[in-house]
């Protein structure tokens, strides 16, 4: 990446979607520090920058076990405003 011309932005909006465990009560905040540690210690990119978090319950699964990306879009995605 040190080839690019300094102009160039990358921006990465992204939704993190996160199960805490059984008895934490994480706010927004957390998840935020969280990431900001992340970022800081090397193991996220300093251009992973969220737009939105979900705290969810469960992740929907498929009937083999793998994650409903599907489902769960469906799940996060605001409805669309009626014409």
């Amino acid at each position: 990446m040190n080839d690019l011309p300094h102009d160039v932005r990358v921006i990465a909006v992204q939704l993190a979607v996160v199960v805490p465990d059984e008895n934490a009560t994480p706010t927004l905040e957390d998840v935020n520090a969280a990431i900001g540690q992340a970022i800081a210690s090397g193991a996220l990119s300093r251009y992973a920058r969220l737009e939105r978090i979900a705290l969810v319950d469960a992740l929907p699964r498929t009937s083999v076990g793998k994650i409903d990306k599907k489902a769960l879009r469906a799940r996060l995605t605001p409805p669309s405003p009626a014409p």
